[in-house]
């Protein structure tokens, strides 16, 4: 939260006002003062307060929006990736984006089965198990996980590993019996 001041003072020294403007003060006030005077201080400072709260709520809303549209960046450049469909400066964001080592990622595809499309139950139990794929995937040891949701009821999930192919592939199906069992709680 951030104050405001208004020095209200008897002294008239120049000192005292040109110190509380270093401090940042609203207004510097000599008394006797006259309600007026004050009421229009006080109105102005109300105005600076709610004009201030305004740009905070302004700057969170921006915030908001920027991080929601880099995460949809990020999920259209996994999706290119899935389906092959990939710039190099694409394959480098991907990279970046997850945090991949030696260029080795592997990836996971789920399908929800049995469940209407366009049904407000098909995108919880996507969301529900796309956070659980993640989890299970960091509980299972892989530096990085990252999914995706498919319009045709997928879930799409990417895991970066430095283990060789064989501990790879072990770690991922112990990761997929994870994920079922999470599935069927």
């Amino acid at each position: 939260i951030e104050t405001r001041m208004l020095v209200l003072t008897g002294y008239r020294e120049f000192e005292y006002a040109q110190k509380a403007v270093t401090y940042k003060v609203f207004d510097y006030l000599l008394k006797p003062i006259k309600s007026e005077e004050m009421t229009v201080v006080l109105q102005n400072m109300g105005s600076e307060i709610k004009k201030d709260r305004i740009n905070s709520n302004m700057l969170k809303m921006m915030l908001d929006q920027e991080s929601a549209a880099r995460k949809l960046s990020s999920q259209k450049l996994v999706r290119s990736m899935a389906h092959g469909k990939m710039s190099e400066n694409d394959r480098e964001s991907v990279s970046n984006l997850l945090s991949i080592e030696d260029g080795k990622i592997n990836a996971l595809l789920v399908q929800i089965e049995h469940i209407e499309q366009g049904n407000n139950d098909v995108t919880t139990a996507m969301m529900v198990l796309l956070e659980a794929a993640e989890k299970s995937f960091e509980e299972c040891g892989f530096t990085h996980a990252n999914g995706y949701i498919e319009e045709d009821a997928y879930v799409v999930v990417f895991v970066n590993s430095s283990w060789d192919e064989i501990e790879t592939r072990s770690r991922l199906k112990r990761c997929a019996n994870k994920l079922r069992a999470r599935i069927k709680e």
